[in-house]
């Protein structure tokens, strides 16, 4: 067994997103206790245990010191990275196993690629997304290899600190032409940080070290509010004396100007417009528009209740529209009156 520590961008190994690698050769895999300890001793969020299964195949098996993962995208990076750059491998298309299912992953001379399965609405970014977000990374179409799919995001998860680029700035990229759900995950976790993160437009936050299956329930939730907005009326036209909301741009026409509204701020104005005069605590906002439960922290709430207010009311510090009820909670008054 050969012991690595690679970085998931394969150009700068040691950098930012490590992952632990174990090449196993053709041998078969070491016990799970014996995987999970391995894990630990690396110090890194998973490790990737590869066996080659015949030419040009390969299994893989992740584990953090607590369990065995389904799949870990930036330690398959690594682990290819670290198969080419110890001559294993050349550049090539290789067939993959992971308890996740099967994947094809291609080799460059400076690159990895994976190719996983296409998404179930088949929907799939133009060419001017694609140019962006690949610039996003210091990278131009040209890098992409032969044959790989456009492929639609159903849900972004940035980490704050990354090599070539901070993260937050990265969501503001993505913000400017795409509305899916982004999670950070950040080893910062101070209520600044974490209030600048969703100011950017981000969704939801999740501080590090965290269980998988967090992670896991945090994304399904976040999909599942997708597929709610998606299937509710449509919202387009509608006018009210404090702004005009236009649905199809996610913005609000508000004292001769339009402005721009993030993602997470369009949904709470939504259920607001379609409950008025309706009261929310924190926690029952959070609920409906997150899809699960606060546990006590309601400051994302509060952070994109500010940030709307400081669009829609003519003063934000006296809030005629958008209020706060002592003892009942938020509430959206179309007439703009107050109690």
């Amino acid at each position: 067994m050969e012991l690595f520590v690679a970085d998931a961008f394969t150009t700068r190994r040691f950098s930012g997103n490590q992952a632990g690698v174990a090449l196993l050769g053709e041998a078969d895999f070491p016990e799970e206790g014996f995987m999970r300890a391995l894990a630990g001793e690396l110090k890194h969020s998973e490790t990737a245990f590869v066996r080659r299964t015949g030419e040009g195949s390969f299994h893989i098996r992740y584990f953090t010191p607590a369990e065995e993962v389904d799949l870990c995208g930036h330690a398959t990076i690594a682990s290819f990275t670290v198969l080419r750059e110890t001559g294993a491998i050349g550049p090539g298309t290789y067939a993959l196993h992971t308890r996740s299912g099967d994947l094809s992953i291609q080799v460059g001379a400076d690159a990895v690629w994976m190719d996983m399965a296409p998404p179930a609405d088949g929907r799939s970014f133009s060419e001017e997304e694609q140019a962006e977000l690949y610039a996003a990374y210091g990278l131009s179409l040209a890098d992409r290899p032969e044959g790989l799919e456009a492929q639609a995001v159903s849900t972004g998860l940035l980490d704050i600190l990354l090599p070539d680029t901070n993260g937050m700035q990265l969501c503001q990229t993505l913000r400017s032409g795409h509305h899916c759900p982004i999670i950070f995950t950040s080893c910062l976790d101070d209520v600044d940080t974490i209030v600048h993160a969703l100011e950017l437009g981000g969704d939801d936050f999740l501080t590090k070290p965290y269980d998988n299956k967090v992670l896991v329930a945090r994304i399904l939730a976040n999909v599942r509010r997708v597929q709610m907005d998606a299937a509710e009326p449509s919202l387009r036209g509608y006018t009210c004396p404090a702004f005009r909301l236009d649905a199809d741009n996610r913005s609000v026409h508000c004292r001769g100007e339009d402005i721009h509204l993030a993602d997470m701020e369009y949904r709470i104005l939504s259920l607001f417009v379609r409950n008025p005069h309706t009261f929310f605590t924190a926690n029952e906002l959070y609920q409906k528009i997150w899809g699960k439960d606060s546990l006590g922290d309601v400051r994302t709430v509060q952070v994109h209740i500010h940030n709307l207010r400081s669009k829609i009311e003519p003063d934000p510090a006296k809030p005629v529209y958008l209020c706060n009820v002592w003892g009942k909670g938020y509430v959206f008054r179309p007439e703009g009156k107050q109690e």
